[in-house]
């Protein structure tokens, strides 16, 4: 019984141990301060994710990280941890910009709490997940709008969708008419954001699995591409049910339960193009075929 009970003790004063707890304590709080202050599924899903590969990368390579710190490191580090903390008691807005950035204060404390200022750089690939997790929606919108109009365009590819599908459908601005009503693309249903989500995701998998160079550039595109049309049919449909005087199920489709679905389809259908983007086994490769070529 000593024996075992030292065994125990030696077990959870390893520092290990502690880092580890300490990041499943920051992550809990960051995912559920996303929530608590957003309300927004797709971000706390993107956030949990991204979190979620930040692990699975230290966890492949723990064996080789070098954990040396230093009295000021360490200091730094506990300060950029718990700055965000503290002021998060006393802010509660939505949208808050901490809440937003929370996570890169939580990594680089991190960092330099467990490897100082030099061994920091051993974690390139996590930091690249968490600077994607941290990209702020209105800075890339602002940027955006300088050099195209978002609602435009999204409003001729819902207009394209209505008319080749046979419908009566005009289109004035950002305004797509039908006969019986019609629906205004303004800036919160442009797309950007399950475009920005898409985009986050598209990274989260080129950081987790070896690709080619031709897909690192291709497949951030056409997670873009697939929010993009997946939001085009959902305007189409919100001008369809407004011109059938169905409010109740728009409201669901816009607003609801209902415009979560499009974000799953869209990450499904971008789930399916990285199943085939993987490399596959060739049974050529396996122990049994290489028996029967004997």
């Amino acid at each position: 019984m000593r024996s075992t009970n030292h065994y125990l003790s030696k077990e959870i004063l390893k520092p290990n141990l502690w880092l580890l707890g300490i990041t499943v304590a920051l992550i809990a709080i960051h995912i559920n301060a996303v929530w608590k202050f957003d309300s927004d599924i797709d971000k706390m899903t993107i956030s949990a994710i991204g979190w979620g590969v930040v692990l699975l990368l230290i966890s492949r390579k723990h064996q080789n990280l070098a954990i040396k710190s230093n009295p000021v490191a360490s200091f730094l580090g506990l300060v950029l941890i718990f700055l965000p903390l503290i002021r998060s008691m006393f802010v509660h807005v939505p949208n808050d910009i901490l809440v937003e950035v929370s996570p890169l204060f939580t990594f680089l404390g991190l960092g330099i709490l467990t490897s100082g200022f030099k061994g920091i750089k051993q974690y390139w690939q996590e930091a690249i997940v968490i600077f994607t997790l941290v990209l702020p929606q209105v800075l890339v919108s602002t940027i955006i709008e300088k050099f195209t109009d978002l609602n435009a365009i999204a409003a001729h590819f819902a207009y394209f969708l209505l008319w080749y599908g046979g419908f009566d459908v005009k289109l004035q601005g950002v305004n797509v008419i039908l006969p019986t009503g019609s629906v205004e693309v303004y800036a919160g249903c442009s797309g950007l954001i399950p475009m920005l989500m898409m985009f986050k995701l598209s990274v989260l998998f080129l950081v987790m699995f070896p690709t080619k160079p031709l897909v690192k550039i291709f497949l951030p595109v056409l997670a873009v591409l697939i929010a993009f049309i997946v939001n085009g049919i959902r305007i189409a449909l919100m001008a369809v049910l407004v011109a059938f005087s169905n409010l109740a199920t728009f409201d669901y489709w816009h607003q609801g339960d209902g415009s979560q679905i499009f974000s799953l389809i869209s990450i499904l259908i971008f789930g399916l193009f990285c199943r085939f983007l993987l490399p596959q086994d060739n049974p050529n490769n396996s122990p049994s075929a290489k028996l029967k070529q004997l």
